[in-house]
């Protein structure tokens, strides 16, 4: 996969404590046509979430937003992303 197909925006949020928001914020970002990556947003219950956290990661997004709340940059998953 070529930098040319790096098109999401990954979003890095505290789970479950920040997915409101990040739903919200990922509509948002989706309205005017942007890909938006997030585990809330992508995720379904028994896929090997870490594989797909960890593509999306480093062959699918071209930026990162963090959700900077208290409990975003305590929890390590969040770290591990940034």
């Amino acid at each position: 996969m070529t930098a040319l197909n790096r098109d999401a925006i990954f979003i890095s949020h505290a789970n479950p404590e920040d997915n409101a928001f990040t739903v919200w914020l990922g509509s948002r970002l989706t309205a005017p046509g942007y890909e938006v990556w997030a585990d809330v947003l992508r995720l379904r219950g028994g896929q090997d979430w870490q594989r797909l956290l960890e593509d999306a990661l480093r062959n699918k997004a071209c930026k990162v937003l963090l959700v900077g709340t208290e409990h975003g940059v305590q929890k390590q998953g969040v770290r591990n992303e940034i």
